[in-house]
């Protein structure tokens, strides 16, 4: 790797100026895409709200046969134990919601019977034919 550094280096030294700083930009940007490649930047949810989230989770599903008489099939949002706010439509609660509270963490679950079971497709290839 020295040698081939040193090799490098010689090469540059015979360019002008602006080769120099082209070959330099060049090199710093691939260091800079390797980089990136090698660490994942995955985000972390924040253990509070995970934990908060899974405390609500718990106390809705407590809650459940309560809640089927009176928000069957609609979105609420829900706390502690409490509904704040209900509406058929997700996307209108949560942003009402955020314009009342701003933003921050809230627990909006649909009420249901019965909760959908994740079912994962998959296909298959089509097999390659040669002509």
């Amino acid at each position: 790797m020295t040698q081939l550094l040193t090799e490098a280096i010689r090469i540059a030294n015979t360019l002008s100026e602006e080769d120099q700083n082209a070959i330099a930009l060049t090199l710093l940007q691939v260091i800079r895409d390797r980089q990136s490649l090698t660490q994942t930047k995955t985000q972390v949810p924040d253990p509070e709200i995970l934990n908060y989230m899974e405390q609500q989770a718990e106390i809705f599903n407590q809650k459940k046969p309560e809640l089927l008489n009176q928000y069957l099939g609609k979105y609420i949002l829900f706390e502690n134990g409490k509904i704040i706010d209900a509406d058929n439509n997700e996307s209108a609660l949560a942003q009402r919601t955020i314009a009342k509270n701003g933003l921050k963490p809230m627990f909006i679950k649909k009420v249901v019977d019965e909760e959908p079971k994740l079912s994962i497709r998959g296909f298959k290839p089509f097999p390659r034919t040669i002509l």
